[in-house]
């Protein structure tokens, strides 16, 4: 869940931010946020961002695996970044050709604890350790025929450590980042995906589109969470990464409670009556 305020003059923005997320039993996180932004040219601004980030593990995050440690430690995390905003397109909603980027680089420090350790083990392991983390997504709109639009862009999100921990970690799939795939199917410190959408506008606001998506994963070797992957150490969930594509059509129209945005998503390893149906509304208030 999230809830935003924000405060805006011609030239100067101010908002605050709050997302909560609770995993099962596993953990909660809560994020805090605050941007200030300036706007230099019409459609260009930057800000500075500071986040706060909090951890708490639950039962099954307090579990203890092999070495000793619990499953999700309690972390807290503060970072201060600068970022960019560009939009210059015909129309905020479905346009017919412009370019939107926005791009975010944040550096802090992480603090881990591990409650439900023993003494040894909990201060051989607490660290306070420096994070960095980029945030960055483009897209870029070309008309071609009467009413119809190539859409081209991609996305990426990159988080650096020395440690990482599950709780921190993106979440990937599902209707707002790689469509075919399960809602938070993925999960890495670096996910990243090209989109290519081909639009017949149908009004100003609503369209059918088509789409395909190439997603990539990077999951981190993870200390302490017990994994078949790493038979030689089972104390460590072993490093991955692949490529994920998904592919499928879809239509965004505009109803009386806002804009619906529906899509029938497949990729590879499922047949074609196995898609996924992602469904969205954004309401305007």
């Amino acid at each position: 869940s999230g809830a935003k305020k924000r405060a805006a003059s011609a030239t100067l923005r101010i908002e605050a931010s709050f997302e909560g997320r609770g995993q099962d039993s596993t953990f909660a996180r809560q994020r805090y946020g605050l941007e200030i932004g300036y706007q230099f040219a019409p459609g260009l601004s930057v800000f500075g961002a500071f986040t706060r980030e909090n951890t708490d593990p639950g039962p099954a995050g307090r579990r203890l695996g092999l070495a000793g440690l619990p499953l999700v430690p309690a972390a807290d995390a503060t970072c201060a970044g600068i970022g960019l905003r560009y939009r210059r397109s015909d129309r905020a909603v479905n346009p017919r050709r412009g370019l939107v980027v926005e791009a975010i680089i944040e550096q802090g420090r992480k603090t881990r604890r591990f409650p439900g350790a023993s003494d040894s083990v909990a201060q051989a392991f607490a660290t306070r350790l420096p994070q960095q983390r980029l945030v960055a997504d483009a897209r870029v709109f070309v008309p071609t025929f009467a009413r119809q639009v190539f859409v081209a862009g991609g996305d990426i999100a990159v988080l650096l450590s020395d440690v990482y921990d599950t709780a921190e970690l993106f979440r990937y799939g599902g209707a707002r980042s790689l469509r075919g795939y399960d809602e938070e199917r993925f999960f890495g410190n670096v996910v990243a995906r090209a989109v290519f959408e081909y639009r017949y506008q149908l009004d100003r606001t609503s369209f059918a589109f088509v789409f395909t998506d190439v997603g990539y994963v990077a999951t981190p070797e993870i200390v302490g969470r017990p994994a078949m992957t790493n038979p030689d150490d089972p104390t460590r969930s072993e490093a991955q990464r692949g490529i994920e594509p998904g592919f499928g059509f879809g239509i965004q129209q505009r109803t009386p409670l806002g804009l619906l945005k529906f899509s029938y998503a497949l990729n590879p390893e499922d047949g074609a009556t196995q898609g996924k149906v992602h469904a969205g509304l954004v309401v305007g208030l």
